[in-house]
């Protein structure tokens, strides 16, 4: 069995993978407010996301979706 990170520790693998990754926009829609912030707040400092927006429904994630500019 191989430990968690055991490949980057031996320099078999970029121990920075945020290096190589793409930024992505993420929209968050939960109807749940606590679980919307618990997401939010766990997602918010992960690299190469970043959180475009939130909605508690889908109507609600069109409006938002539509104000926001898409990015490429």
């Amino acid at each position: 069995m191989v430990r968690p990170g055991a490949a980057a520790q031996n320099g078999l693998m970029d121990t920075n993978p945020s290096a190589r990754l793409p930024q992505m926009n993420l929209y968050i829609v939960e109807d749940s407010s606590l679980v919307r912030e618990r997401l939010m707040r766990t997602l918010e400092d992960l690299p190469g996301l970043d959180i475009v927006g939130t909605a508690e429904d889908v109507p609600a994630a069109i409006d938002g979706l539509t104000s926001c500019p898409p990015t490429r």
